[in-house]
């Protein structure tokens, strides 16, 4: 039994972790615990009559600093290819995160529910003036 939950625990993990996107839940009834911090209204009129998310962490980034090629979510990622764009422009880069620790949700009938929960919640914008980029090295021989 001990080796059965060995294979089965980091099984259910991995499948948790891709269950949810940030911005599917905002709004939809199925948000559970997750929905009342974007939605109060979500809590109630749901489809289940209790909700209990013990940790969560989304995030999310962007930047037009650098561009991946050869990138597919059908394929393993260590084969895409990253580069640093050249150019003349101003760099912006943003960074969102939430990690949600305890958040729990309790129809006590249709209209009424209870919700409650902890979160960590960061908006980062980073922007740079124009500024130009040109790299010409290309390996270790090129210095």
């Amino acid at each position: 039994m001990k080796h059965f939950l060995l294979i089965l625990l980091p099984g259910l993990l991995a499948a948790g972790m891709n269950a949810q996107n940030y911005h599917a839940v905002q709004g939809s009834s199925y948000a559970g615990a997750l929905g009342v911090q974007n939605n109060p209204a979500s809590i109630v009129s749901t489809p289940f009559k209790w909700d209990l998310v013990l940790f969560g962490a989304q995030l999310k980034s962007s930047t037009n600093a650098f561009s991946i090629h050869d990138y597919s979510y059908l394929s393993n990622p260590a084969y895409s290819l990253y580069h640093v764009d050249d150019g003349q422009y101003a760099r912006k880069a943003g960074l969102n995160f939430n990690i949600n620790l305890l958040n729990a949700r309790i129809a006590l009938n249709r209209k009424s529910s209870i919700a409650f929960g902890a979160n960590i919640r960061s908006y980062t914008n980073l922007q740079t003036s124009e500024f130009d980029y040109n790299d010409t090295l290309h390996g270790a021989a090129d210095f």
